[in-house]
């Protein structure tokens, strides 16, 4: 199992390599990270926590430079595909 630590390293890094341009006026990129997980919100709360709060440390600001969107499933397995859908909809 992957421990916290490794796991918002990875998160970052993938963060790094996913531009998008930011809609406001301002010229700075704005990053999009997606969270599209088979779990509840409640059960990886604390990991999407500490993956903000790691962020942040390195400059990276919700709603300045950095936009999250999180689907989850719930538990129920067979609602990713269209929750992955509606993700890549909301981004082209």
């Amino acid at each position: 199992m992957m421990d916290r630590r490794r796991f918002v390293s990875t998160l970052a890094c993938g963060l790094a390599a996913t531009p998008s341009h930011a809609e406001a006026q301002s010229n700075a990129k704005m990053y999009r990270v997606g969270f599209l997980l088979g779990a509840t919100g409640e059960s990886v709360a604390s990991l999407f926590h500490a993956l903000q709060d790691r962020l942040r440390e390195l400059g990276y600001i919700e709603g300045r430079n950095v936009v999250f969107v999180q689907r989850y499933a719930d538990g129920r397995m067979e609602r990713l595909p269209d929750l992955a859908a509606e993700l890549v909809r909301q981004w082209t």
